[in-house]
């Protein structure tokens, strides 16, 4: 797997479409997520996503070997998505577009608390619980070393802890 993972990446670096397609197919999910993180609107997500996979297209022999398709272009996106933060304010939230709860009361909460966090913590935060990903995938996408992640992740639940009574 891992072989053909580096033979899709060559071939995308020297011009192949289809294999550029194939990589953008088995990240375009966590591209869209991680936008949406940041974002909190699913439509802006996704043109951000699909501008993140140009922008990846284009830029793609920049890649550096060893670093993984995935992770760039996540990287990519998390970066468009700050951009356009920068110009306006989140609209909507992680817990009611992809929580699997079901309580309206417990999602009101949590979807409170979490928007309330400042971007810096509720970033890592909605990666972690929402998308499953590794402190260290996390690390890599935003830039930051593993240890500050998880600081930032265990001042994220203890402001969440505070503001919904310890629930969470």
């Amino acid at each position: 797997m891992e072989d053909e993972y580096k033979k899709l990446v060559h071939l995308a670096k020297n011009g192949d479409q289809e294999a550029f397609i194939r990589l953008a197919d088995s990240c375009k999910e966590r591209v869209a997520k991680i936008a949406f993180y940041v974002l909190g609107n699913r439509d802006e997500a996704e043109d951000v996503a699909q501008e993140a996979f140009l922008k990846a297209f284009v830029g793609i022999r920049s890649l550096k070997d060893g670093v993984p398709f995935d992770l760039w272009v996540s990287k990519i996106s998390r970066n468009l998505s700050i951009d356009r933060l920068r110009k306006r304010r989140p609209q909507a939230d992680p817990v009611e577009e992809w929580s699997k709860e079901s309580d309206p009361e417990t999602i009101l909460d949590m979807r409170k608390a979490i928007m309330e966090l400042p971007a810096l913590f509720r970033l890592p935060l909605t990666m972690l619980y929402f998308d499953d990903m590794p402190t260290d995938a996390i690390a890599r996408i935003l830039g930051i070393p593993q240890g500050t992640v998880k600081s930032r992740i265990h001042k994220a639940k203890e402001m969440i802890k505070r503001r919904l009574g310890g629930q969470f």
